[in-house]
């Protein structure tokens, strides 16, 4: 049988590393040092492993605790976080058009060509401030890399709107049920990495990290093969 596609849901980027109480807190639970040493033993990542069971137990003990919205971004209106992604890509036109009319501009393509050795000459007579001229000049070799601005930011409207549709998603429906994917999330990396379930392991991981930040919920190994065999199942 081959692996599942491995599906990261959360990354390094996204979830700060967790802090060494917790980890000890962890690894103190029973049997939960032999299970990471299991995980980590057959390819895991030990670094990646922390922060998915750190994130995956902040979420259960907010989920467990309160009914509200939390999936929404604090300060963050939901019209206003469906509209960004449009803006930006609004951003990228623009910035294109205004590209396209500096580079079929004789004086505007000149000076561009020769911006840096401008700024290197530049006086005070120049109607540049200091900072910003000196900054351009550090990172003059960093210049053609604007060409790549539009599409950059095209990308992220892409990844702002997947993230908030997805996450209002899962999140405005029963929170328990957000909770269960993403266990099944790090239950399918697990078997992606190591070609085994681990099922038992990774059980003991989840109920150490809920009662190491103060969540008495026990996750059974019972309870994580029969979620899965349901959403195999609606497949």
């Amino acid at each position: 049988m081959s692996a599942p596609k491995r599906t990261m849901w959360l990354s390094p980027r996204d979830t700060p590393d967790p802090p060494a109480s917790f980890k000890r807190k962890v690894l103190d639970y029973a049997h939960a040092g032999v299970a990471f040493e299991e995980l980590t033993s057959g390819g895991v990542n030990g670094d990646m492993l922390w922060r998915h069971l750190w994130g995956l137990a902040a979420l259960t003990k907010k989920t467990k605790s309160q009914r509200t919205r939390w999936y929404a971004l604090p300060g963050v209106p939901q019209y206003q976080l469906r509209r960004f992604p449009s803006m930006v890509r609004g951003w990228a036109a623009q910035i294109e058009r205004l590209d396209g009319k500096v580079r079929s501009n004789q004086p505007y393509a000149a000076i561009s060509q020769t911006l840096p050795l401008l700024l290197a000459d530049a006086t005070e007579n120049m109607p540049l401030s200091p900072s910003l001229a000196l900054g351009l000049l550090q990172k003059q070799d960093q210049l053609p890399k604007l060409a790549e601005v539009p599409e950059l930011l095209r990308l992220y409207a892409d990844y702002i709107e997947a993230l908030s549709k997805i996450t209002a998603y899962y999140g405005s429906r029963v929170d328990k049920s957000f909770a269960g994917v993403m266990r099944q999330q790090l239950v399918r990396l697990v078997e992606a990495v190591t070609g085994m379930r681990h099922v038992d392991e990774v059980a003991t991981l989840l109920t150490a990290s809920n009662y190491a930040i103060g969540c008495d919920l026990e996750i059974s190994p019972k309870a994580l093969a029969r979620q899965r065999s349901r959403v195999h199942s609606k497949k």
